[in-house]
């Protein structure tokens, strides 16, 4: 299983229904000086770390431990074990990846006064959506700002920022900053229409 830094993860544990398990416990192996640390036993939990649960409603046959806001160090091997004599087990490794924004082409660029900008920003490493992605123009979070000819558009890549008409005024630092990742940004120049026959307008988004 992999998942990025901040994300939730679900381990997945599945028993045969008819068979006499017993109780089902997690745990996470040794690895190095960490010490082999049970985690769940049936439904209870044995740690104090609220990140970790067995996942609700609890079927019969899914025993599936769940990880909320993962950090690099949950990454390792994880243990579901049945009661059983002898005792069965399903092994889970699990790598987590630190997700980071990038925002497509130069990281300066340039558009005349009354074009269109578009800058795009993807995803790179995510194992699942954000719960947002914000976008800023120098210190102002400008995915709502409308009625400045503003949209802003998601998928599971990311997200794109559109700007119509645009003006000098709109020059700046614009970032891409998603929730749980490393963010990403780019400096934009808007020209006046007096300078604007002496530049190439950005052609990269």
């Amino acid at each position: 299983i992999v998942a990025h830094r901040g994300s939730t993860t679900t381990l997945h544990c599945q028993v045969h229904k008819d068979s006499q398990y017993g109780v089902i416990t997690w745990a996470r192996l040794a690895e190095g000086n960490r010490p082999y640390t049970v985690l769940t036993i049936g439904d209870t939990k044995y740690i104090s770390d609220e990140r970790f649960a067995i996942e609700k409603p609890i079927r019969h046959d899914n025993w599936n431990l769940r990880i909320r806001n993962v950090e690099l160090d949950d990454g390792g091997m994880y243990e579901c074990q049945a009661t059983t004599h002898p005792p069965q087990s399903i092994f889970v490794q699990l790598r987590v990846v630190a997700a980071y924004a990038e925002i497509v082409g130069t990281k300066d660029k340039v558009f005349n006064s009354g074009s269109r900008l578009q800058l795009i920003c993807v995803l790179t490493l995510a194992t699942s959506k954000p719960d947002y992605i914000f976008w800023y123009h120098n210190d102002r979070m400008i995915n709502f700002d409308t009625n400045r000819g503003i949209s802003v558009q998601e998928d599971e890549s990311g997200s794109t920022l559109t700007m119509i008409n645009v003006s000098v005024s709109d020059s700046g630092n614009y970032s891409c900053q998603p929730r749980d990742m490393r963010p990403d940004s780019v400096v934009v120049t808007i020209l006046s229409e007096r300078q604007a026959p002496d530049a190439l307008q950005d052609k990269t988004t």
